[in-house]
């Protein structure tokens, strides 16, 4: 019985994101992992039109566990990576005070 190939995506920016989204959708015999150090993509190019009133927030921001079901979501920071053992080293967010 072989295991299934992991695949691990770190970042969700443009290209992490897109990346995962083609996983999901054209192959189903991997893992697929995103790391990243928030749960949520943001369009950055539509920043000025948030700042100036035209669009809200929430309009510009995807949720990344819900659009990207198929993959496991980690929300953290990689500290490291090692190609050789093909290992992946990261660190949770450190809990906040309020």
């Amino acid at each position: 019985m072989t295991s299934k190939q992991r695949v691990v995506i770190v970042g969700a920016g443009f290209a992490g994101y897109n990346a995962a989204r083609t996983f999901s959708a054209f192959v189903d015999d991997i893992e697929i992992v995103v790391i990243n150090s928030t749960d949520y993509f943001l369009y950055l190019p539509l920043m000025p039109e948030v700042s100036g009133g035209l669009l809200e927030p929430r309009h510009i921001c995807a949720s990344l566990p819900r659009h990207l079901r198929k993959a496991r979501f980690i929300l953290g920071t990689v500290s490291h990576v090692d190609p050789g053992s093909k290992t992946v080293r990261w660190e949770a967010p450190a809990p906040r005070s309020r």
